[in-house]
This record gives C-alpha cells, sequence and structure tokens, in this order.
C-alpha cells in the first residue's frame, strides 16, 4: 500500500512539473527541482537564452539571464527548459521529455548520417537514464510482476514500447505502466 501511496504521488508530481514548465526557459538544478516545476533563472525566451552547444567548452552549458552570464557543468544540473522541451542532462547527454506521466520517458535524435530517434527511460527523475528495451524495462521494474504479466501478455517487443496512441494521447508504455499499478 505505501508502495502505491508512493508512485501516486510521484505520478502527481511529474504531471506538475511537466506541465508548469512548458512555458519558461530555465534550469533543473536537480531532480527534486524537476518534480517540484522549480526552474531556476527562469523566464520567457527573450529573457533568458541557453546555448547548450559551446564550441570550444562543449561539456558546460551556457544561460544568459538579465545581462549576466552563467555557466553550468552539464553534470552538475538536472535539466533545462527551453519553453518548448524539458531536456535532461545525464552523463553529457541530453534527453527530451517526452512523457512524464508514469514512467519517465525521452528522446534523443541521432543526426548522424541518416537521422535516427532513440527512445529512452527512466523510473524515477533521480534513476539512471536507459535505453527503452523490453529487457530493461524488466530489470528496472523487476518487483512490478503485474508490469511483467502485462508486457508478456500483449506480447510487447522494443519496436512497441515507444508507439504513441493519438487516441488515448499516451505512449504504449506508459498506458501499460499504469495498467499495472492500478488495483
Amino acid at each position: 500500500m505505501k508502495t502505491l501511496i508512493t508512485i501516486v504521488l510521484f505520478l502527481a508530481s511529474l504531471n506538475n512539473a511537466f506541465s508548469q514548465s512548458q512555458n519558461s526557459n530555465g534550469v533543473y538544478l536537480t531532480s527534486n527541482d524537476f518534480l517540484a516545476a522549480n526552474i531556476h533563472l527562469k523566464g520567457d525566451r527573450k529573457q533568458v537564452k541557453i546555448c547548450t552547444d559551446l564550441i570550444f567548452n562543449p561539456m558546460y552549458i551556457r544561460v544568459k539571464s538579465e545581462g549576466k552570464k552563467y555557466y553550468f557543468h552539464k553534470d552538475s544540473i538536472w535539466g533545462i527548459s527551453d519553453n518548448k522541451h524539458i531536456n535532461r542532462i545525464s552523463k553529457s547527454n541530453s534527453y527530451t521529455v517526452i512523457a512524464s506521466s508514469g514512467i519517465l520517458l525521452y528522446s534523443q535524435r541521432d543526426h548522424g548520417r541518416h537521422m535516427r530517434l532513440y527512445y529512452y527511460f527512466s523510473e524515477t527523475a533521480s534513476s539512471p537514464v536507459l535505453l527503452l528495451t523490453v529487457e530493461n524495462l524488466k530489470k528496472s521494474f523487476g518487483d512490478n510482476k503485474k508490469f511483467h504479466e502485462l508486457m508478456n501478455s500483449l506480447n510487447l517487443k522494443t519496436n512497441d514500447l515507444a508507439f504513441y496512441d493519438k487516441n488515448s494521447k499516451a505512449y504504449k508504455i506508459v498506458s501499460v505502466y499504469k495498467q499495472s499499478i492500478e488495483k
């Protein structure tokens, strides 16, 4: 019962954080900042400018706010909000948050010879970012037997996990996870 209450509170805080930050630029210093929608150096696009691809310092981001420049090592912050998206920074890589209700889902574009889109997830806002695969989900949610059973009964493959259902307006794996924590 305690676990269920913790999960419900976590889901509610994720929805709050995701919806409140969609209109602001700024920095999330910690996962708790993200969950509480506490954006540092907050402002609109004109007030706060964020540069993540510094040519001579690729391990840092620069935030320009009220005429001052602030530099953050990419590994020292949780992520950024850039007016359109929330991006989580993990191991100096940037992942766009695409779902924050239930499982945190991320996408990342590979701008190589052929542009590809990869999907990732994390159990919680403070958990490591992992490639979205059936195996990784089963390892991460090892205690949630109902989740395993639902994935098995639906015969979910790795390619199915990031399917977005326009009717329910949810990613397949998020819907399956929510079903697994319902009574």
